[in-house]
């Protein structure tokens, strides 16, 4: 764009940071919205003087009216023109001959048009001077072996072999052999899986078959056509498609739309972006779904680490593992120890010394006890410590001991040898209750006093047994001369006979049955009287009357009811109820079942409910409940799709200013969204815009304002105003987002005064956000920001 005498330029007029810098080979550019400033500020059908348009080298003619169009003609006669009209006067002049031999060099060179060649892997290459060279493209050749990351074939593909191994054409036969059986005899046919045709009956039975057509499987096809990538690790008719791939790219970057920049914008996705803008992905085969193979991998630049994570092989695949820590010092084995020591593990995995040491002569040394499980076998010959007057143990054996008998021992007081009698140890043996009967044995203090079939007790007083009052007859009766108190559980298997009617208890009374009878059996003969009667002292009966009836509370010995109760009552269960009583009647968590409650209606409106007590008592519920809405409504016959509202502060419910035909959202008054929050546009799932509305205090050094997320951000357009008190400025931005990069372009700026409140602004990226950094004239003014974003 041009601006024209009519534009009024002041002071406000802003540039700064707002343009973006391009550098080219020449000399640096500043644009502003895209555009040169040198060529906003030149006059309609001005041509600036310091422009020196002339054409060059083998350029026939070069027009320019001044505008924005521009015609160039090639010389394409630059062989024949020059050649006929070279002469030896001509050849003189240095012009004329400089001209002459860059054209008879270069013009043949100079190319026209670019078309298919005349065979496979052949481009037809026409120069200016209408000569056509077939170029052969490596790698496309009918003998070479191309590989392609992706390819689509609208016609057959022909092969003599197979693909990845499979014979494609006998699988087809298969495939129609099975699809020739649908329809006539009822099957249909469906694919759950890849490579897996599923047979359906007219019964609903299914049959899996595989085609051998899996991921492992080597199929061949007589034609495909992949709308996908195409992976093979050998070549497709002979053609290597990755160096096929390597050649197109090098043919690429000859052609017109040279690269201009490429970024990574997610793993394993590159993004080309050439000289014309235009940006294209590069899937080059390693994003997170990928399956890469490596002939070999390079770690030499792998630093080292102290983590116990290792990589094993499980299997066909790489895995990681956690190992011992000790592998990455001196040994396996924690502890140390010292030569000639039997090893002993101290804990689960430390070794270090035993008490048992071996000398180079063979001979076993122990630094403590020894006890021994089994039997040690020997002579005694190398014991040493020990005194003994033979040798060699008899081989005679005593087996009645006199107490004069003598054993040799060691005084474990002073390690000397000594000897005691066997009547030394009875004695010594021989304590509480035990004593030396005669003299060469032990017996049971007092037994001497105790008589037979009577349970024995210990008298502490005089040191022995004594017969107790329990004994046993012949019949294995046991008979206790005085009274019994039993301290925990009485257990009786055979009949309970009590000759006395009177039975008391200082604890409770349990009765366990095991058997298949009754646990607790009362028969009552007497006329008039309860079969059982429960009395708590503290107050409180149940009884169980003359004919069965059970009575709960009062004093009623035989109750004329089955059931009696006197007092409120708590029923966790159901309850069936025959018929209605004045009584109070408190539930517990019950249902009730009550067939025979008639319906009816309550001026009042009041139902029964559960208060406080668990008690069941009536009260008052909104007579709405028994009408055709739980809700009022001040609604009209109109409210049809319009969103309702509450009108009061009592629940009544009525029309919005919102409503919803179900193809449209109609909102009849005025919008506002609240601070923090922002209105989202979406023309696709991923491609949307927002709007949204900020506001901060910025000061005369740089104020960073926090606006839009940045995460699949590409443009935001800003309309901004600074006020400070009466002084207001109002300006655009505009700023683009590329997912690395940021560039913005400051414009249509309006002051309400002579001085800008405006003294720099830039666009910067946060951690998470698009930033405006905004300097102000002045401390304290308030920026306010409506900005509207667009993301895909």
């Amino acid at each position: 764009m041009a601006l024209n005498t009519d534009f009024k330029v002041k002071d406000s007029l802003y540039v700064g940071n707002s343009a973006c810098f391009v550098n080219q080979t020449d000399t640096p550019k500043i644009l502003s919205a895209g555009e040169e400033l040198f060529n906003i500020f030149v006059q309609q059908n001005e041509v600036p003087d310091i422009c020196n348009i002339q054409h060059g080298t083998a350029i026939a003619t070069f027009c320019y009216d001044g505008s924005a169009d521009v015609t160039v003609g090639v010389d394409a006669t630059c062989n024949t023109t020059w050649n006929s009209a070279y002469t030896t006067t001509q050849a003189n002049s240095a012009n004329w001959n400089e001209a002459y031999t860059w054209c008879t060099t270069n013009g043949n060179n100079v190319i026209d048009t670019v078309a298919e060649g005349n065979a496979q892997g052949k481009v037809a290459v026409t120069n200016i001077a209408n000569t056509t060279t077939q170029v052969d493209v490596a790698g496309l050749q009918t003998n070479d072996s191309p590989q392609f990351a992706g390819a689509c074939f609208t016609g057959a593909i022909t092969t003599s072999s197979s693909i990845d191994g499979r014979d494609v054409a006998c699988d087809g036969a298969t495939l129609d052999t099975l699809q020739s059986l649908s329809g006539d005899n009822g099957l249909t046919f469906s694919s759950p899986s890849q490579g897996t045709l599923r047979i359906t009956e007219l019964d609903g039975d299914t049959t899996d078959i595989d085609l051998q057509v899996q991921a492992a499987d080597n199929v061949q096809f007589a034609g495909i056509c992949a709308t996908g990538n195409i992976t093979t690790s050998g070549t497709v008719d002979g053609v290597d498609i990755a160096t096929r791939d390597a050649q197109v790219s090098v043919l690429q970057g000859l052609s017109a739309a040279n690269l201009d920049e490429v970024v990574c914008t997610s793993q394993g996705t590159l993004r080309t972006k050439n000289a014309a803008g235009t940006c294209t992905a590069v899937d080059v085969g390693l994003t997170t779904g990928d399956v890469p193979s490596f002939a070999g991998l390079d770690l030499t630049s792998v630093s080292a680490g102290t983590d116990n994570t290792v990589l094993i092989l499980n299997g066909s695949s790489v895995a990681t593992d956690e190992i011992d820590s000790r592998v990455w010092g001196s040994t396996l084995v924690d502890g140390s120890g010292t030569q000639s020591k039997v090893a002993l593990w101290s804990d689960g995995d430390t070794i270090g010394n035993a008490n048992i040491t071996q000398d180079l002569n063979g001979d076993i040394q122990i630094a403590g006890g020894l006890s021994a499980t089994s039997t040690l076998s020997g002579d005694g010959s190398g014991l040493t410590g020990v005194t003994a007057t033979a040798v060699n143990f008899p081989s005679v054996n005593k087996n009645d001991i006199a107490a004069a008998d003598k054993f040799f021992i060691q005084d474990a007081s002073d390690t000397g040898n000594k000897f005691t009698t066997y009547g030394c140890l009875l004695a010594d043996m021989a304590g509480l209750g035990i004593s030396v009967d005669s003299s060469d044995s032990l017996c049971v203090a007092g037994a001497s006093g105790l008589s037979n079939c009577t349970l024995p007790m210990w008298n502490d007083g005089s040191g022995c047994f004594q017969d107790t009052v329990i004994t046993q007859g012949s019949t294995g009766d046991i008979n206790i001369s005085g009274g019994l108190t039993v301290m925990d559980n009485l257990s009786v298997m055979g009949t309970f006979t009590c000759l006395d009617t009177s039975v008391s208890t200082t604890s409770a009374l349990s009765v366990i049955n095991t058997g298949t009878g009754p646990a607790f059996y009362a028969e009552q003969t007497g006329a008039s009287q309860p079969i059982a009667k429960f009395i708590d002292t503290e107050g409180g009966q149940m009884v169980i009357g003359d004919t069965g009836n059970v009575g709960i509370g009062g004093s009623v010995d035989n109750p004329t009811e089955k059931l009696v109760v006197t007092g409120n009552a708590c029923i966790t269960g159901n309850t069936t109820l025959g018929d209605t009583s004045s009584d109070d009647l408190t539930i517990c968590g019950a249902v009730i079942n009550a067939p025979n409650l008639a319906s009816g209606t309550r001026d009042d409106s009041e139902v029964l409910v559960r208060n406080g007590n668990n008690e069941l008592v009536l009260d008052g519920v909104d007579s709405k409940i028994f009408g055709d809405s739980l809700v009022d409504s001040s609604s009209t016959a109109t409210c049809q799709n319009q969103l309702p509202k509450f009108s009061n502060t009592t629940g009544t419910i009525g029309n919005s200013n919102i409503s919803d035909s179900g193809a449209v959202v109609t909102i009849d008054s005025n919008v506002s969204i609240d601070t923090g929050h922002k209105l989202t546009t979406k023309a696709s799932s991923t491609v949307f815009s927002e709007e949204a509305s900020f506001t901060d205090t910025v000061d005369s050094t740089a104020t960073t304002v926090t606006t839009f997320a940045k995460s699949g951000l590409k443009s935001v357009e800003y309309q901004i105003t600074l006020v400070k008190g009466v002084n207001v400025t109002t300006f655009r931005v505009n700023a683009v987002y590329n997912g690395s990069g940021q560039c913005g372009t400051t414009y249509a700026i309006v002051d309400a005064q002579a001085a800008s409140q405006l003294a720099n602004i830039e666009i910067s990226s946060g951690s998470s956000t698009i930033d405006l950094d905004i300097t102000a004239a002045s401390d304290g003014t308030t920026a306010i920001i409506q900005g509207t974003a667009l993301y895909s």
